[in-house]
């Protein structure tokens, strides 16, 4: 295993990162308030995901109970954590020896479950972030169609909504369903959506509107 892929990766979503917050910026005072409020949302995510990481390579408690924060920060403060994080990241893979992308790394999930991941997989957890795709569709026939046009041409599924094209890209097909459950002011319904999520690949919309009522329903086989 050798260094220069993770490092060129975190590179790439350095620039990514601030590409994609330069224009957002540029154009968050035209957004409505509730786009305002899902962009907000989407980028805390994202965030909130890559502070976990890095919590979890120091070998620290990130103390999150679910993928987001408490209280959602303003667009200028997210975006200067943002910068700052990147620029950790990519110096601590640069101070890595190749041995080193290989050693497991205990870790705990927001819903407290323990796991181990190598120091490689959980790079490879950060990157995709910055490749997912972010329609927050509507309903579940949008979300079947741009599921199958990825899948059945040559990609492969994953978990949690994500799956890889043919070229090798990661996607995450996101229902706006799942960003409002696992997003839920009330913990417990928030709690129920994300250990749905967590037994699902593609994204069934019912069965996370049931877990966020805290009702059941048989989920589907894909």
């Amino acid at each position: 295993m050798i260094c220069q892929p993770y490092s060129q990766l975190i590179a790439v979503k350095r620039w990514a990162d601030r590409g994609l917050y330069d224009v957002v910026g540029r154009n968050f005072d035209r957004l409505t308030n509730e786009d305002a409020s899902i962009v907000l949302r989407i980028l805390d995510h994202m965030h909130v995901v890559d502070r976990i990481f890095q919590q979890h390579l120091q070998g620290l408690s990130h103390g999150f109970k679910a993928p987001r924060s408490d209280e959602l920060p303003q667009f200028q403060t997210m975006a200067s954590s943002v910068r700052e994080l990147d620029d950790w990241y990519v110096a601590y893979v640069g101070n890595l020896r190749p041995s080193d992308f290989g050693q497991p790394v205990d870790l705990v999930f927001t819903n407290g479950t323990p796991a181990r991941m190598r120091r490689g997989e959980q790079k490879n957890g950060i990157t995709p972030h910055d490749d997912r795709m972010t329609d927050f569709l509507a309903a579940a026939a949008e979300t079947d169609r741009y599921w199958n046009a990825i899948v059945n041409n040559g990609g492969t599924e994953s978990a949690c909504g994500w799956c890889k094209d043919r070229w090798g890209l990661s996607w995450q097909i996101t229902p706006r369903t799942l960003l409002e459950a696992t997003t839920d002011s009330n913990r417990a319904a928030a709690k129920r959506a994300f250990e749905a999520m967590m037994k699902m690949k593609k994204i069934d919309i019912a069965a996370i509107e049931a877990a966020r009522r805290g009702t059941t329903r048989a989920q589907s086989a894909r």
